[in-house]
């Protein structure tokens, strides 16, 4: 997984990890482990990431699967 790229998003998306946390239904704290890596997505939590920042299929692939 390609955290900074996600974490790009987010900034390009104007919300702090804060905003887009609840906008995600995770709490802050969740969201920095898994930004770190040091826990996984569900799937779940990725589709609503996607959705929420609005991504293309290849934006998705290429930080979830790359």
């Amino acid at each position: 997984m390609k955290w900074d790229v996600l974490r790009d998003e987010i900034k390009l998306n104007h919300m702090s990890i804060s905003e887009f946390a609840e906008k995600i239904e995770l709490s802050e704290s969740a969201l920095r482990r898994k930004l770190k890596g040091e826990k996984d997505f569900k799937l779940s939590e990725a589709k609503r990431i996607i959705i929420s920042l609005g991504m293309s299929k290849k934006k998705a692939k290429e930080i979830f699967f790359e």
